[in-house]
């Protein structure tokens, strides 16, 4: 069963009361407008919708990776920037300089 591509500006007839669209519409606002035709050409008034689709949220940050590994040959020692701060060794630094 092939899907049918909506294009905006188009009319699509189909004589089936269900419709499966599967092709993608890029960001921004559409008007979809329903008009039914019975038997005897009698047609509805149409029906509106106002479909927004927005920008897909931005990939989410890389997890944290480790720190890369010193140059080969042991190159120059390179600027850690991490700081771990123990509270235990923070009260016992405290206490010896405290007396």
């Amino acid at each position: 069963m092939t899907m049918p591509v909506l294009t905006p500006g188009q009319p699509f007839a189909s004589a089936s009361p269900a419709l499966l669209v599967e092709n993608r519409l890029a960001p921004g606002s559409y008007r979809f407008e329903l008009v039914v035709v019975d038997d005897s050409d009698n047609a509805s008034v149409p029906a509106q919708l106002l479909v927004t689709v927005l920008n897909p949220p931005p990939p989410p940050p890389p997890p944290n990776q480790p720190p890369p590994p010193p140059p080969p040959g042991g190159g120059r020692f390179g600027i850690d920037k991490t700081v771990v701060l123990d509270p235990n060794l923070l009260n016992r630094l405290r206490t010896r300089t405290n007396g």
